[in-house]
């Protein structure tokens, strides 16, 4: 692929490289805020009723717990 072609995609947001975080992902069900609330509550009400509280799976909630999923919030 000539070079021109590879930057246009990574300046499009199209390349394999570029990755959305966040809530630039398409598939996000939470935004920063609502995961610095979860953060901020987390040890403090149990994962499933946070999972409920923001209508997302216990498994979102564990990830979040354990920096799998949005490590970029802290």
């Amino acid at each position: 692929f000539p070079v021109t072609i590879i930057l246009d995609k990574i300046k499009k947001g199209r390349a394999k490289t570029a990755r959305r975080l966040g809530s630039q992902n398409h598939y996000a069900k939470l935004d920063e805020q609502q995961v610095k609330e979860i953060k901020s509550l987390l040890g403090k009400i149990s994962h499933s009723k946070l999972a409920k509280q923001y209508n997302v799976s216990k498994s979102t909630i564990d990830a979040i717990s354990a920096k799998r999923n949005w490590s970029h919030i802290l």
